[in-house]
């Protein structure tokens, strides 16, 4: 019998749809926990004067809070972007993600995602994250992590794997790669499958940039808007990501030089827990008002992500539906917001009042939701169970009193679209 070595046996690397749904799950992720860290740093921000800044300082606290804010509508919609591509290639939109922080070398080497309240390391790591693949910059040493680079295989792996990148846009570059070499071995009729009528239009979101993908053509504007307005654009462009993170890190030094003292976070920690930590580095939010606020919005946030999911398997042609789902996400989106920021002036724990508290994001294990019969009424009913919960958070502040209306209102809509 013939000996046929290993190398020789080894196939070519040829185009998978596995693979590429597998670089889109990674997309998905990175654009969902990017955005989790931007709402935690504009929640950590201060809203008074009499949280220790002056009218000025406050004023550009609130430029910030306004622009991160901004940043992560467009993570939203960067994060739909990924979604009507898989659609588009005959898969599910994917929301889950690993709870924050992510663990090292879950993401390639040099990627690290936590949950930090806004400061100067807060802020260059933004910058870090979203930098132009050709500009040099070095990420705080309080976000560096010890990952190891990822060895390419010389044969094409039937397991899918992302690939070892540095920056955010060389990685957009794989993915369009891969889905250009898919779109041209597998035929574009074959791989963009997907029934369109999934996808969510930018109509529905208010975003001329949206795209709805119906072939390779489609599918490379989808990838150069998402570069392009954030993740490693090689434009210099004033309003990218980039751009925006360096213009608020510039104006935080100068109040910073003109009063040292000058803090525009609240004592939000950084990683907090709602449940007993297994690490000494986390903060467990378990103060009598704060645990039960923590669960309030972590609990709002699932629920706008079974929204969404459930969003994503609903047709156009359900047009009453969809406006419901896309209403009730936007409802828990607000309730989100708010919670969160009240989180930060809560003290995590009672014994000891000092680490205020912060929203942890807290994933369920699946958001796949109910079956399509029961969809709807069990969202209105998840609503319902949060909205009747906002009474009993204690004294709080007028944006978290009007958040029982809204979600009620929310659960409502679904009831009658059903």
């Amino acid at each position: 019998m013939k000996n046929i070595s290993s190398a020789t046996a080894l196939p070519p690397k040829r185009a998978s749809r596995e693979q590429l749904l597998h670089l889109l799950a990674e997309a998905a992720e990175l654009e969902h926990n990017i955005l989790c860290s931007y709402l935690y740093a504009a929640f950590s921000l201060k809203q008074r004067e009499n949280e220790g800044v002056t009218a000025a300082e406050l004023a550009a606290i609130g430029r910030w809070r306004a622009d991160i804010m901004g940043l992560c509508m467009e993570e939203m919609i960067h994060l739909a972007q990924v979604c009507n591509l898989m659609v588009a290639v005959g898969a599910r939109p994917h929301f889950n993600r690993p709870n924050l922080p992510v663990a090292p070398g879950y993401h390639p080497a040099g990627v690290a995602i936590a949950l930090a309240p806004f400061d100067l390391d807060t802020i260059e790591h933004f910058i870090f994250l979203e930098r132009p693949e050709e500009i040099r910059v070095e990420d705080p040493a309080a976000f560096e992590v010890q990952g190891v680079q990822r060895a390419e295989p010389a044969f094409r792996p039937l397991m899918p794997r992302a690939p070892s990148y540095k920056t955010i846009g060389e990685f957009y570059e794989a993915l369009r790669a891969e889905m250009e070499r898919a779109a041209a071995e597998l035929g574009e009729r074959r791989l963009f499958s997907g029934p369109t009528g999934l996808q969510l239009t930018g109509k529905e979101i208010r975003s001329a940039d949206l795209v709805v993908v119906r072939g390779a053509e489609d599918a490379r504007r989808a990838i150069d808007f998402i570069v392009e307005q954030g993740e490693g654009s090689g434009r210099q462009r004033e309003d990218s990501h980039f751009g925006r993170f360096e213009s608020m890190r510039d104006e935080l030094l100068a109040l910073q030089a003109a009063r040292p003292e000058f803090e525009p976070a609240r004592g939000a920690p950084r990683d907090p827990v709602m449940h007993a930590p297994v690490s000494d580095n986390r903060v467990w939010v378990n103060g009598r008002q704060s645990a039960p606020v923590i669960d309030a919005a972590n609990a709002t946030y699932s629920a706008m992500l079974r929204c969404l999911a459930q969003l994503y398997e609903t047709m156009a042609s359900e047009g009453e539906e969809r406006e419901a789902l896309l209403g009730a996400a936007l409802s828990c989106m607000k309730a989100v917001t708010a919670l969160g920021s009240w989180l930060t002036e809560l003290p995590a724990r009672d014994e000891d009042p000092t680490p205020r508290a912060g929203m942890s994001f807290a994933m369920l294990r699946a958001i796949e939701g109910p079956i399509p019969a029961r969809a709807m009424l069990t969202l209105a009913e998840r609503l319902s169970e949060i909205a009747a919960r906002v009474p009993m958070l204690g004294n709080p502040p007028g944006a978290v009193a009007e958040l029982q209306e809204a979600l009620s209102k929310a659960a409502d809509g679904l009831r009658r679209a059903n």
